[in-house]
């Protein structure tokens, strides 16, 4: 993921159509793998089309409320999740020393 979607020239994993499809296949390959230790495992996966059914709009879904991965666009100065379970989750500082591949702040993120 971090090589598709950190290439300075040309995001390939979240620019136009790769977007759905690296992710479908990186979750395939994940769940192939953990199939391969316990076959009744399965990913999990959000059914959006739910929510569009209900007429509710992405964001309000309970996925973005505090008990999953906390709400979008956080409204405190420092835009961060500052609430549930990934509340000030620290990112890997200096990861230069982890890949080549990082950001201009030196995180393992797009750039």
């Amino acid at each position: 993921h971090l090589t598709g979607s950190a290439n300075k020239e040309c995001d390939s994993f979240h620019d136009g159509a790769g977007m759905l499809n690296h992710h479908i296949g990186m979750t395939m390959v994940f769940e192939q793998s953990l199939r391969m230790i316990n076959p009744t495992v399965a990913a999990h996966y959000w059914d959006y089309t739910r929510e569009f059914m209900d007429h509710v709009e992405w964001h309000d879904t309970g996925m973005f409320q505090a008990e999953w991965f906390g709400t979008v666009s956080p409204a405190n100065e420092d835009q961060i999740v500052d609430e549930g379970r990934w509340a000030y989750l620290s990112l890997l500082s200096n990861a230069q020393d982890f890949s080549e591949i990082v950001n201009p702040y030196g995180l393992l993120r797009s750039p």
